[in-house]
């Protein structure tokens, strides 16, 4: 089945090139998508990461600085596993995009 995408001013039927150009905007938001839900699950490993590395550690980390809110280790664990694959991922999401907009441009400039 082919995509109709409505125009905004709603006048008749889109080429081939706009239904192109959603494809390849619909691909770039997947990857957006999938890039966040990364970035949401490293930050719940980093989390629980921390929280192993205490037990294992046999130690309490009060969180004086904050009475009530964790300590240290409970306030930043999701930032330290974050932070260390953050390149990776960018990365991973700078190649993704530059294949969409090579793939792209094969298909509309030949």
């Amino acid at each position: 089945l082919p995509i109709h995408i409505v125009s905004i001013g709603g006048l008749g039927d889109p080429g081939p090139q706009r239904q192109w150009t959603a494809l390849v905007f619909a691909l770039l938001s997947v990857a957006v998508f999938l890039f966040g839900s990364s970035i949401a699950a490293i930050g719940t490993l980093g989390t629980l990461f921390a929280s192993w590395f205490k037990r294992q550690a046999e130690g309490k980390d009060p969180g004086e600085m904050n009475p009530g809110r964790g300590g240290f280790l409970d306030r930043i664990g999701h930032l330290i596993l974050i932070f260390s694959i953050l390149p990776m991922l960018s990365l991973g999401l700078f190649q993704t995009f530059s294949l969409i907009i090579r793939v792209a441009n094969s298909l509309f400039y030949g």
